[in-house]
């Protein structure tokens, strides 16, 4: 992403607070499994929905980062393009109701609210404590966008699960709930601001992340929106990211173009997926490689259908194939050059941008010319002198779409060809 100076406000998780040590002889262990065990029990007593869910909610914390220009709201002045879409924004509760960041997250939600109000948005707002989930699913039904602002969670003592809102003290809203409890309008977008992991990185992450590791909570985030029928997720650490986001999709932009149109998007940092849990949508990854923290920081994400446009019903996804299922050729050592042509299929829509290679790297006897405005492929084949058995992947990746694969294999083998006998008469 580009370098913009920016100052993070980094809260520190509580599964970072410092403990004394333990003692290690056998009387203290027993004295502390009969402590813990009388601990849970209380806790389920106090909180019998608890056990809806496997594993205890964390909060694994929150990241800020200012924009170019903190003191604007980005957007600002738009033409007011939200009429009759309905937005909810949550703040959920951080550092207490009278903490300096919970403040904050909230005057920022309020400003930005009146902004999207004068574009011509409906909004409701749920600031802790009294954002509670069921009023929360009542507004939401029918509403276009859902902005979250608060604690990224996590389920159990890691980050294997990770999902979901912090909403007050006494309140974490599970994915489950997310997937089972939204009935928002069709298409509709989340949007999850500050928030760790819902971008890949988490201010617990103090030497950094991998791709990897940023990726799978991205997946992980994103996919209970999507399975509640949620077209677009966003996720960024940047202050008055929601305003600015929605100003671009009420101006007509995809889902994709207003991601790109965001000032943190940058083209040579960002990385575009198949979605690993949701067949059919995306998930792309950006990061910024700030002098202040070690490591890189992935923190601007988007996953779902990225030709969407915000109030647009769904349409489904084109149905992409090749017409070949797979390519075989038969020929003599060093024998003449052959090239056979590859269409790409798109059945009830216009085909999508696509490039083609060969999966893990060129081949000596392989050679590929796409020709994507013909929507064909030519795939040559050169056999070498040696005879042999040759086989090879040809990866068609349509844009936005998951990749098509075409197994190509060239059996390189000396033949005699017999004269052929006729009998007399």
């Amino acid at each position: 992403m580009h370098a913009f100076p920016v100052s993070l406000w980094l809260k520190k998780s509580v599964a970072a607070v410092d403990m004394p040590p333990m003692r290690r002889d056998p009387v203290s262990r027993e004295w502390l499994r009969l402590l813990f065990a009388l601990a849970l029990a209380m806790v389920l007593m106090l909180r019998p929905g608890l056990g809806a869910f496997a594993q205890e909610p964390h909060a694994g914390g929150v990241v800020g980062a200012w924009p170019p220009e903190a003191s604007a709201l980005e957007g600002q002045g738009a033409a007011a393009a939200g009429t009759g879409w309905k937005v909810v924004y949550i703040v959920g509760d951080v550092d207490g109701l009278e903490g300096p960041t919970t403040r904050l997250y909230i005057g920022h939600a309020q400003e930005q609210a009146a902004q999207l109000r004068a574009q011509g948005f409906t909004v409701t707002e749920f600031y802790a404590p009294n954002n509670h989930w069921p009023d929360i699913v009542a507004a939401a039904a029918g509403a276009h966008a859902l902005i979250y602002a608060g604690h990224g969670m996590r389920w159990g003592g890691s980050d294997a699960l990770v999902g979901g809102m912090k909403l007050n003290a006494g309140e974490s809203v599970h994915p489950d709930q997310i997937r089972s409890d939204l009935r928002m309008a069709p298409g509709a977008v989340a949007i999850l601001n500050h928030a760790c992991y819902s971008a890949g990185s988490s201010e617990e992450d103090v030497h950094g992340t991998t791709f990897e590791t940023a990726e799978r909570r991205v997946a992980l985030y994103s996919l209970p929106f999507l399975e509640a029928g949620f077209s677009g997720y966003y996720a960024s650490w940047y202050y008055y990211f929601p305003a600015a986001l929605l100003t671009s999709l009420a101006s007509g932009l995809t889902y994709s173009q207003a991601y790109e149109a965001y000032h943190d998007f940058n083209p040579a940092t960002v990385t575009r997926l198949s979605h690993s849990l949701s067949p059919g949508d995306v998930l792309w990854l950006d990061y910024d490689d700030w002098e202040s923290w070690e490591g890189l920081q992935y923190s601007y994400a988007f996953a779902g259908d990225p030709g969407h446009r915000l109030g647009q019903d769904p349409t489904p996804a084109p149905t992409l194939s090749l017409s070949h299922a797979d390519l075989s050729a038969l020929s003599r050592p060093g024998g003449a050059p052959q090239t056979v042509s590859i269409q790409v299929l798109a059945e009830g829509d216009v085909l999508p941008p696509w490039e083609a290679w060969v999966e893990g790297g060129s081949a000596s006897w392989l050679t590929l010319e796409p020709r994507p405005a013909e929507g064909s492929l030519l795939v040559h084949l050169q056999p070498p002198a040696v005879a042999g058995d040759l086989s090879a992947q040809v990866i068609v990746q349509p844009l936005y779409y998951p990749p098509l694969r075409l197994p190509v294999s060239l059996t390189v083998a000396h033949l005699t060809l017999l004269p052929e006998v006729r009998r007399a008469g």
